[in-house]
């Protein structure tokens, strides 16, 4: 009965050894290497590798390439080194191991910065660690992993992070495109306030056009366009922007970095004439499942001639190469 007991325990004890070097080497799917000298396995993998972060749980390291520094890290995970990125199927640059997420891309809105931190949903600062990668400052944050939560990215200047930007026409950008008799064009894609300074009036009629979309009567089904109105003339002009850069964390789930942008798109001139298109990427209170399922809302708005005008301005003042084989199908 003794010999009985133990050969079951030592069975047990034999699978939860291969459970847990399952998930140390397996984690996600996929084997991952291992050292027990993650330095020399990077400078193995590339001889510019340069370890840039090391603490016991955690090590990362920059490698030059065409398209610039490309991160190397590994985590360990019972007592052995694994390389976690790349190669952990994640979409963003970090990792996860003993209850810390570790994050080290470096998203659009810190390029240039000095000094970073994350802005947690109740305003609380987690300072970001400059690094010094080729001459220029990247950042490593360090977060609990068990708190599911969406931080914003920002830069400090004057000792506190720039505050969140929320207006779309203050940082969004302009491209026109339209088609005359059968010819498409379209524009460079300008700032906003870059426009203004030759055009002041065109932001206060983007507002107002904004302002005037009549929420209460959306389009029915969007915007749909029948083969037949393909080739009919019409003017679009599309505002872009980027309100900020955000980390997401949720149990179960790998972080995720992602920009809310907001895209407006007022059709001028065409088959759905004075109608504005709204659509929006914002992960801080949705799943990408969800963003993905949502459809741009369309909505009527009151169409002053004076911006179909300073459409057709941008597009004379400031023409984009044409390439051939363009589609000019008008988009929503």
């Amino acid at each position: 009965m003794l010999k009985k007991y133990r050969s079951t325990a030592l069975a047990v004890s034999v699978i939860t050894a291969m459970a847990c070097l399952k998930y140390a080497l397996f984690q996600g799917g996929e084997l991952r290497p291992v050292s027990l000298d993650p330095q020399r396995a990077a400078v193995k993998q590339d001889a510019g590798a340069e370890l840039v972060y090391a603490d016991d749980s955690f090590q990362l390291y920059f490698f030059p390439t065409e398209n610039g520094p490309a991160p190397l890290a590994y985590v360990k995970r019972l007592g052995v080194w694994v390389q976690d990125y790349p190669g952990n199927r994640g979409v963003s640059p970090a990792c996860t191991v003993n209850g810390t997420v570790y994050y080290f891309g470096l998203p659009e809105s810190l390029e240039g910065a000095g000094l970073a931190v994350l802005v947690s949903p109740d305003g609380r600062w987690m300072d970001g660690l400059p690094l010094s990668v080729e001459g220029e400052t990247r950042f490593l944050f360090r977060l609990p992993a068990g708190e599911d939560a969406c931080y914003r990215f920002a830069p400090v200047v004057g000792n506190a992070p720039l505050p969140q930007e929320e207006d779309p026409f203050a940082v969004g950008t302009i491209l026109v495109e339209a088609q005359k008799d059968g010819a498409f064009a379209h524009s460079l894609e300008l700032p906003l306030s870059e426009l203004s300074q030759a055009h002041p009036e065109l932001e206060s009629l983007l507002r107002q056009a904004y302002a005037s979309a009549d929420r209460e009567s959306p389009v029915e089904n969007g915007r749909t366009y029948p083969g037949s109105v393909l080739e009919m003339d019409f003017c679009n002009l599309h505002l872009t922007a980027k309100l900020g850069d955000y980390l997401k964390i949720e149990e179960g789930s790998l972080p995720l970095t992602f920009t809310h942008s907001v895209y407006l798109n007022f059709e001028l001139e065409g088959y759905h004439k004075a109608t504005m298109s709204l659509s929006e990427t914002d992960l801080r209170n949705k799943t990408i499942e969800e963003s993905l399922r949502s459809k741009p809302e369309v909505y009527p708005f009151s169409l002053s001639p004076g911006l179909t005008a300073q459409a057709r301005t941008i597009l004379e003042e400031y023409p984009a190469r044409q390439e051939s084989g363009s589609d000019p199908s008008p988009t929503s």
